[in-house]
């Protein structure tokens, strides 16, 4: 009875996200098995087509479209919103500035925004442009908060040194901002992903090779098991990019 207790007190979220996994599974058999339709197809039947799936190389050109996409548009805004940020952070009234803009940024219709960029760019370009312009105020806030909820006592001590010197702001300033940069990475990369696959199914150009390309013509087909395969590859690539996130964030605050 201790062993149990022992093993679930050590081991009860890694169990309580394989039942979460379990009851999502079991609602969906549960709603194909109501509903009756190629719509919504079975999770034993979409799961089997899945391996299907990964058995050809287009999937693969798929996901590394999309992934490529991802990683390019994610690293850009996420560079130039913390370099922003740090600068923000540092200057209030420049902070004070733009808080209108990222308000309006946060804000935008999501889907406004991909039909003007789209309208605007070539169709392989636009995912690019979303990608940034949502990740954008996130990286940008992330780094702005972080240096905002520095410690009184450490900014008294950087007055000495003088705060705003470059020295000050990269050795200190910045590395205490990392808790909050790694949530602001946390929520914009599933978010990320969501806006280029969306944009990808705007776009609706099958020379393009990416996930939403491929469950646009999915539903065009109409071969709705392999959208619903799709998707389940893209819940799958931001969860191994999140969990390898968790660890390398595990391992910098055991350092």
């Amino acid at each position: 009875m201790k062993s149990l207790r022992a093993f679930w007190k050590q081991n009860y979220k890694i169990i309580l996200v394989v039942f979460g996994i379990v009851f999502v599974v079991a609602m969906w058999w549960f709603l194909s098995w109501i509903v009756h339709s190629a719509l919504i197809p079975s999770p034993i039947y979409t799961f089997a087509n899945l391996g299907i799936l990964l058995s050809e190389s287009a999937t693969y050109e798929n996901l590394f479209g999309s992934l490529s996409r991802l990683i390019v548009g994610f690293g850009l805004s996420f560079i130039v919103g913390s370099l922003l940020g740090i600068v923000a952070g540092v200057y209030k009234k420049l902070q004070y500035f733009l808080k209108p803009l990222m308000m309006t940024l946060r804000t935008l219709p999501t889907a406004a925004v991909m039909l003007i960029f789209l309208a605007l760019f070539r169709f392989s370009n636009a995912p690019y442009y979303i990608v940034f312009l949502v990740v954008f105020p996130i990286s940008y806030e992330s780094m702005v908060a972080g240096i905002n909820h520095i410690d009184d006592g450490i900014r008294d001590s950087l007055k000495i040194e003088g705060e705003k010197k470059l020295k000050s702001i990269m050795r200190v300033r910045v590395p205490l901002t990392a808790p909050y940069v790694v949530l602001g990475i946390f929520q914009s990369l599933g978010l990320g992903m969501k806006v280029e696959i969306m944009s990808e199914i705007l776009a609706g150009d099958g020379r393009m090779h990416g996930i939403g390309t491929a469950i646009k013509l999915a539903y065009d087909a109409p071969k709705y098991v392999d959208m619903y395969g799709y998707g389940i590859l893209a819940i799958i690539l931001i969860a191994l990019i999140e969990l390898a996130l968790y660890f390398a964030k595990k391992l910098v605050n055991n350092k």
